[in-house]
């Protein structure tokens, strides 16, 4: 008999701690920036839920928020002590599964929550690129109607036909598979209205240059809209900070997975790369020669590239 309750006790540790977990749901975010906050798994519920295109499955919070209970409730039996080191290895896997299960749907409704909200309102509907996309499961997230055009830069062998097929499901009526290559975005300069970001600054060879990338493709106001899993991504907010502008940024904990979630808003005015160049290095040196030119002599204007450049931060 005392085995047999060890042996419960093992079975049920990893799938308490599960429950924990998910009985936490009024600190679904530690606030550390100025950011908006959901006080409850609810208040994401009914915000993920305005997409009128929501997956069903995801919709089914019961099976999400009660998967450990299920677990944890469920008795297991054994008929010797030979089994208890089997059924302990076999507890912890199904806990750490339903940890899993659980952190990647909690993540799934605050993605589909952040990016309804704060996917800009387009008379329209909005432009909008991913980044680094590996499927096109975002489309499903996005505001009803409220995206005209989206770009999926995929870093994978993402099939157009499949993107089209998702873009009807979602109702977006045009998505368009673009190859990401270095870094670089096969983007024209200031059209998009919001980047977003599932993962995709992880892996990246160059971090920074794919900041100045996303910088180039959006419009002024514009928002890149990111959720990155880990939560010490100092040096990449404190980058988005520098080269987008505004960040709101919040920590969400997941005991000890924890995700970076954040909205960067374009409010820094940059030269966009392509359009810079030697052209901008032969207008500086003409410049520096206006200003030591002979006395009387009247210096040319510099041209808004020059001027842009000049009131920017150091790199």
């Amino acid at each position: 008999m005392r085995l047999h309750g060890l042996a419960q006790l093992v079975l049920l540790a990893p799938t308490a701690l599960v429950g924990a977990f998910t009985a936490r749901t009024q600190h679904v975010f530690t606030q550390c920036g100025r950011a908006h906050r959901s006080s409850a798994a609810a208040g994401w519920r009914e915000s993920a839920l305005q997409a009128s295109a929501f997956p069903a499955d995801i919709a089914a919070d019961d099976q999400v928020y009660n998967a450990a209970d299920s677990i944890a409730q469920s008795g297991v039996n054994f008929a010797d002590g030979n089994t208890v080191t089997v059924a302990a290895l076999l507890g912890t896997a199904v806990g750490l599964a339903a940890f899993n299960a659980i952190v990647y749907w909690r993540m799934q409704y605050i993605t589909a929550a952040l990016l309804t909200r704060r996917v800009p309102r387009v008379a329209g509907g909005a432009d909008v690129l991913q980044l680094s996309a590996k499927d096109s499961k975002a489309l499903y997230y996005l505001p009803s109607g409220g995206a005209r055009r989206v770009i999926l830069s995929t870093i994978t062998d993402l099939k157009q036909d499949l993107a089209d097929a998702a873009a009807v499901q979602a109702r977006v009526p045009v998505v368009s598979v673009r190859k990401q290559l270095d870094d670089t975005l096969d983007c024209p300069t200031g059209i998009m209205d919001a980047v977003i970001s599932l993962g995709g600054f992880n892996g990246s060879t160059n971090t920074k240059r794919l900041i100045k990338e996303v910088t180039r493709v959006l419009k002024p106001g514009g928002q890149l809209i990111f959720v990155e899993q880990g939560g010490s991504n100092d040096l990449l907010i404190q980058e988005l900070q520098k080269s987008v502008g505004e960040t709101e940024v919040n920590i969400v904990s997941n005991l000890f997975r924890p995700y970076t979630v954040a909205v960067s808003t374009k409010t820094t005015r940059q030269v966009p790369p392509q359009e810079g160049g030697d052209g901008n290095r032969a207008g500086r040196r003409q410049s520096k020669a206006n200003k030591k030119g002979k006395k009387g002599a009247q210096p040319q204007p510099q041209s808004v590239e020059e001027q842009v450049e000049s009131v920017e931060p150091s790199s």
